[in-house]
């Protein structure tokens, strides 16, 4: 795992650049290209952000990979990046695809690029914070679990305080109860589209 889980960009690392920020890629390189093509994606001045899951479910993750590390990308880890990490030293779930990716696909450069995801990138500039899944109201990214931060959907109340749920009927949408101030971007939540 990265070992800065929680990471700062100073105003100084975002001036005078163009912020894409890009999420749940899952493996759509061809997809990825035409995006990038489409903003019109500058090398020298653009910095490209990954919101997570950018392997698995999609025919080739492999290339988004090389293709992050080729960007100078930054990005956080998301659910199905981390459970490609957890394959590398574990003996569960042998035939699932995260398995094949983590020991039969990607490189050790490659999963090294993963692992070393963090949980969030705050940028200082813009009063934005990108995680994967999302965040307990009123908190920061280092108050949540890495668990909540990669598979929340919703927030209930038990006992008085907010518990994150994977499970979309169970409470509320967690960005429903988000009041700020940091503007949050994240990805994950396909189901729901733009929130």
């Amino acid at each position: 795992a990265s070992s800065h889980p929680h990471q700062v960009l100073p105003k100084a690392a975002t001036a005078d650049r163009r912020v894409i920020i890009i999420g749940d890629v899952h493996g759509c390189a061809d997809e990825l290209d035409d995006l990038l093509a489409k903003v019109n994606y500058d090398p020298n001045g653009d910095l490209v952000i990954f919101a997570g899951d950018l392997i698995a479910k999609g025919p080739d993750s492999l290339r988004v990979v090389r293709k992050a590390q080729e960007l100078n990308a930054l990005g956080v880890l998301g659910n199905h990046d981390s459970y490609a990490v957890a394959r590398l030293t574990d003996d569960l779930y042998p035939d699932r695809e995260h398995t094949k990716l983590a020991r039969q696909v990607l490189s050790d450069q490659d999963m090294e690029y993963l692992k070393n995801l963090p949980l969030s990138i705050k940028l200082e500039q813009f009063h934005v914070t990108v995680v994967h899944a999302g965040l307990l109201p009123d908190s920061t990214p280092a108050a949540n679990t890495k668990s909540d931060l990669l598979h929340m959907r919703n927030v209930e109340r038990v006992d008085g305080e907010w518990k994150a749920t994977s499970d979309s009927t169970k409470g509320v949408p967690w960005v429903s109860e988000w009041k700020g101030p940091e503007h949050i971007v994240f990805g994950h939540d396909a189901v729901r589209k733009l929130q």
